[in-house]
């Protein structure tokens, strides 16, 4: 198998996608809560959303190996994998505003809104449960047909 295959899988793009649809969602809920005053400040506009889906879909990406193992260790890593997501998904659309300050202030402003308004730490949450929930369903021997290689099969 190639890097290429490795890193642009069916897996990697289901992440991805996935996490990159909870970024908008949480970017929403911020500037609801920052419109209300139950958050903290965030830029206006689309071109923040625009910046959150991109953040969280490299993050997405970047997380994939934690999400779809079964069992209370792979829900626990998954959880593992959904900070890693947040993490990464915030600072890269921190940097896409400011860079520099942005890759710090980006991350940190996500978890500042989320314990702020618990709206958006359950929702926060909840989407990344489906993520995991989407990511047993479609196992890796499932995911292969879509990127190109077979698993590899056991010798008779």
């Amino acid at each position: 198998m190639t890097i290429s295959q490795r890193v642009f899988n069916g897996r990697c793009a289901i992440a991805a996608v996935t996490v990159a649809a909870i970024g908008g969602a949480v970017a929403l809920g911020m500037l609801e809560a920052a419109r209300t005053g139950q958050g903290p400040w965030v830029p206006e506009g689309k071109n923040f959303v625009i910046a959150s889906c991109i953040g969280a879909c490299l993050g997405g990406w970047a997380s994939t190996w934690a999400f779809g193992r079964s069992g209370a260790q792979g829900w626990l890593l998954a959880l593992c994998g959904a900070f890693v997501a947040t993490i990464l998904g915030g600072a890269v659309a921190g940097t896409l505003y400011v860079p520099a300050l942005g890759t710090m202030m980006g991350a940190l402003t996500v978890f500042e809104a989320m314990f702020q308004n618990p709206d958006i730490l359950l929702g926060w949450g909840a989407m990344m449960a489906v993520v995991q929930l989407v990511m047993l369903r479609w196992a890796p021997y499932r995911v292969g047909r879509w990127s190109g290689h077979q698993p590899e099969t056991p010798a008779a």
